[in-house]
């Protein structure tokens, strides 16, 4: 795939033709950015657009014999490296460095990608900014990270910093439309996916369990403390984001539905059966907003996730026929979002 392939990120990818078009390469970049934007597919673009025999306006062509190689994963002179388990480790830097050592065998440049590049090691990280420190003329060190923060200072103050943003929802959902999926459908996903193409993609490979998450919310809604309580435990097994993505939705959903009754402006028609039997008002519904967008704070800030559900949870009135009371007692209120 060639830098103009990639959905979105036009910024990243004009920063990137134009080091390209000048003669302006860095011998270190960190490409950081949210989970499934196209940071890993860009890295390998870029190791493609800089070995390229015939690039073409600061990219790659995408056809010659060592575009070919990039793209398979083949070249000689395009290392890959990756976390073994949870980590990259000490070894596998040091035989980067063994081999940075040594021109390329056929290419221009010597492009190392790290994948998951803030799982170095304490020792492997050290080892790679001695790398970084004193650079060999051929090489190009590409950090790919979802979590530049967790990155040496150090490191992150020898690399070019190329940032992915969160796609837009347009360009997820054209995406989605031309690999055969409902407008209504695509449209539905994006929605969910919180910018990220992998998410979305993950979402429309498992659309049972997404009909089946929201059943299961709605369930516990209307039911016991002790089911709110499991729920809690469920979900703290999950992928966070993508469930509190969900639900954001769903509530964005219902408060349309109550206001309007119109199908036609819910990014969720088909799950129009797990609303509420009962209107709410606008006090419960800015809570259960409130509850959710906290959480979604909390979330980055690595709080635990099922002490986040179960606040979440028992801060939401009942969904059931009666008086709006959360089953906490705190009708209105929102115990993630008075919390510190």
């Amino acid at each position: 795939m060639r830098l103009q392939d990639l959905f979105g990120q036009e910024i990243a990818k004009e920063q990137l033709r134009r080091s390209l078009l000048e003669e302006r390469i860095s011998h270190a970049y960190l490409f950081s950015g949210p989970p499934g934007v196209g940071k890993k597919t860009a890295a390998l673009a870029w190791a493609q657009a800089l070995n390229c025999l015939s690039p073409v306006g600061g990219d790659a062509c995408d056809a010659c014999p060592a575009c070919r190689k990039v793209a398979n994963r083949t070249h000689p002179d395009v290392l890959h490296i990756v976390p073994e388990g949870e980590s990259i480790h000490l070894e596998q830097v040091r035989e980067v460095r063994r081999r940075v050592l040594y021109q390329p065998y056929e290419g221009q440049r010597l492009v190392v990608i790290l994948s998951d590049g803030d799982r170095l090691t304490p020792e492997a990280a050290n080892a790679l900014l001695k790398s970084l420190e004193e650079p060999a003329p051929w090489a190009v060190f590409v950090l790919v990270s979802d979590r530049p923060q967790d990155l040496l200072p150090t490191i992150r103050s020898r690399c070019q910093p190329v940032n992915f943003r969160p796609l837009p929802r347009q360009v997820i959902a054209s995406f989605l439309k031309d690999r055969g999926i409902s407008e209504e459908q695509a449209g539905f996903l994006a929605s969910l996916a919180g910018g990220s193409l992998a998410r979305a993609e993950k979402l429309q490979a498992d659309e049972t369990a997404r009909r089946a998450l929201l059943a299961r919310w709605q369930q516990a809604w209307r039911g016991s403390l002790l089911e709110r309580l499991s729920l809690a435990r469920e979900l703290a097994n999950r992928e966070t984001e993508i469930a509190l993505g969900a639900f954001l939705v769903w509530l964005r959903d219902l408060w349309v539905w109550q206001e309007t009754g119109s199908r036609d402006l819910l990014r969720n028609p088909d799950l129009v059966t797990y609303l509420p039997g009962r209107m709410l008002s606008h006090a419960e519904l800015g809570a259960l907003r409130r509850c959710l967008v906290r959480a979604w704070q909390r979330l980055a800030q690595n709080a635990q996730k099922q002490l986040l559900w179960e606040e979440v949870l028992l801060g939401w009135p009942s969904a059931s026929n009666g008086e709006g009371r959360s089953s906490s007692g705190n009708s209105g209120r929102c115990p993630v979002s008075q919390s510190r």
